[in-house]
């Protein structure tokens, strides 16, 4: 139980406590005196209990001995009341035993506090004159006591099985916000990754414009104007230097095509091998799961194939962490008579009846779009698994 818990426990027997004692002062007109110096002692033992010894572990035996003394207090008190009133004392004494203590403790609680009252019945011939009237009224007492018990341990059950719910569900929480944490990282790294990878392909284009089309636009200069100088002075050699000149625009022209195509298309920003692999080493590194991964692909495949697979992977990954609290991984990628296999395994927990989020749902609609095979399902020693076939690439 939790301390809130606990401590209405507490505050409930403590009034409960005063408030037969008060009731036992109001209807006694005998023994007022030796009623109340008794319930006194109740109230101060149970006051102990709850204020100094249940808070300590260590001292908590203290407690069990305490409530066999509230016990042979409460008979006395059983052989002195004439309201029958006392027997509340017994039922919150119990109540005591079975919230704070094992269920072995206070079955023994239940038991002495019932033979209790059955030997104040047998000795008090003046109260119940027939051994008849002495049964039913034990009988009546147990039938009571077993209800009330029942009552007492169901709900005793049910604040536990409510307060590790509880802690559970904070435990959850508590994982969620780091994996949120780690999931940002992870994007951030990415998109920095992404951002350095795209600058330097860039820098590397512009190299490349530097390197060729500058130095062919050079060369272009140089033969036109010595081709033009020989055409002035009307020397042999002028219409070969423009020819020159010509063939080295058409290739600065081709140059030029080439990388302005290449910085449309997005083509090599980041190679694709590469960028899974930093998916499932980052995972590793930032989410501390372990990923066991294959990766055989034997030739080039499209843009849009890779596409699928790195958002695939990215969004299987997440959803095995974030949804199926998974631990492990195993990720197969290979191609095989002109196929490409994906296959990921999170060993992470879900259900028989996979309901398709937003993420699968693109996913799934992302490789039929391509007449690909997609399936879902899940093994109980393997979790949840993703698996697709994609056919035989004509877009390359």
């Amino acid at each position: 139980m939790n301390k809130n818990t606990e401590k209405t426990i507490w505050i409930i027997l403590y009034f409960s406590f005063t408030l037969i004692f008060l009731l036992l002062l109001y209807l006694s007109n005998e023994n007022r005196v030796v009623i109340g110096f008794l319930s006194s002692l109740l109230i101060i033992s149970v006051s102990i209990r709850l204020s100094v010894l249940y808070p300590n572990p260590s001292k908590k035996y203290i407690g069990k001995f305490l409530i066999f003394v509230d016990l042979t207090v409460v008979y006395l008190i059983f052989a002195t009341d004439t309201s029958g009133i006392s027997i509340l004392y017994t039922i919150i004494i119990i109540m005591d035993s079975i919230f704070f203590h094992n269920y072995i403790f206070s079955f023994l609680t239940i038991v002495l506090g019932y033979i209790s009252f059955i030997i104040h019945k047998i000795s008090t011939p003046s109260l119940y004159p027939s051994l008849g009237a002495i049964s039913l009224s034990s009988v009546i007492v147990l039938l009571g006591f077993v209800f009330l018990c029942s009552i007492l341990y169901f709900l005793k059950e049910q604040i536990i099985q409510s307060s590790k719910l509880s802690n559970s569900m904070n435990d959850i929480e508590e994982k969620n916000i780091k994996l949120e944490k780690a999931y940002c990282k992870l994007k951030e790294h990415s998109e920095a990754l992404e951002e350095m990878a795209a600058l330097k392909e860039r820098n590397r284009i512009s190299r490349e414009l530097h390197d060729t089309v500058g130095h062919t636009l050079t060369t272009v200069l140089v033969e036109i104007e010595a081709g033009k100088r020989l055409l002035i002075k009307n020397k042999p050699g002028g219409l070969d230097k423009i020819t020159l000149a010509q063939e080295q625009v058409r290739k600065g022209l081709k140059d030029i095509r080439s990388s302005v195509t290449l910085m449309k298309e997005g083509k090599d920003l980041i190679e694709f091998i590469p960028s899974l692999k930093l998916i499932l080493e980052d995972t590793k590194l930032h989410t501390e799961v372990k990923i066991q991964y294959h990766i055989s692909l034997t030739k080039n495949i499209s843009k849009t194939y890779e596409k699928i697979i790195y958002n695939s992977l990215l969004e299987g990954i997440t959803n095995g962490i974030k949804h199926g609290n998974a631990k492990e991984f195993i990720f197969k990628l290979y191609d095989k008579d002109g196929n490409i296999f994906f296959y990921l395994e999170d060993k992470g927990l879900s259900s028989k009846d996979i309901i398709l989020g937003f993420g699968l749902t693109n996913m799934k609609e992302s490789v039929e779009s391509v007449n690909g095979e997609f399936n879902l399902k899940y093994i109980k020693e393997k979790g949840f698994i993703i698996q697709f076939i994609l056919g035989e690439d004509l877009n390359l």
